[in-house]
């Protein structure tokens, strides 16, 4: 079976220049629910508030649509995700080398430890939540810790991994591993 993920509203954003105001994004979500879609990402409350605002409205349509959020592997932002009662969420963490060592200033076992740590919490905070992980920066990751990380957040809770560990770019699609 086929399902389609939109990512538009989320993923539409990160282009330089490209806002989309309210009335804008409900007319986005009803020609996508009107067209069938099975998820829509609705955006990742913690960046904004008009984001936020957005997210509330957007799950609170009446459609049918499933509707899910984006967190870092923070409590606060599963938190902030889970008070609009999504259906999914999506949880993104980077394990690449670099990254890790430069940015976060961490081992890649800790960052190991804060997804699976992230992804066993929202599990706790909503049972039939479906999660999935995307590893962040994969073409500059060793894919060794892509698939370690991958792996962990499978054996944590993960239902989906994002597609892009396989080298096929972010928004290639997800592979299922229910």
């Amino acid at each position: 079976m086929v399902q389609i993920l939109d990512t538009t509203l989320r993923e539409g954003e990160q282009t330089p220049g490209v806002y989309f105001d309210i009335h804008i994004k409900i007319a986005i979500v009803n020609l996508l629910n009107h067209i069938g879609i099975d998820y829509l990402e609705a955006g990742h409350p913690a960046v904004s508030d008009e984001i936020t605002n957005a997210v509330h409205r957007i799950a609170t349509m009446n459609i049918h649509v499933k509707i899910g959020t984006h967190a870092r592997t923070l409590a606060t932002d599963i938190d902030q995700a889970l008070c609009y009662q999504v259906s999914f969420l999506g949880i993104f963490y980077c394990v690449s080398n670099g990254r890790l060592q430069e940015v976060y200033r961490q081992p890649f076992t800790h960052a190991i430890k804060n997804i699976t740590e992230t992804i066993q919490y929202a599990r706790t905070q909503k049972q039939d939540l479906i999660i999935r992980y995307t590893p962040e920066d994969t073409v500059r990751t060793d894919f060794e810790n892509v698939i370690t990380a991958a792996q962990a957040a499978v054996e944590a809770g993960a239902d989906i991994i994002d597609a892009s560990i396989l080298g096929l770019g972010e928004q290639a699609g997800i592979v299922d591993l229910t």
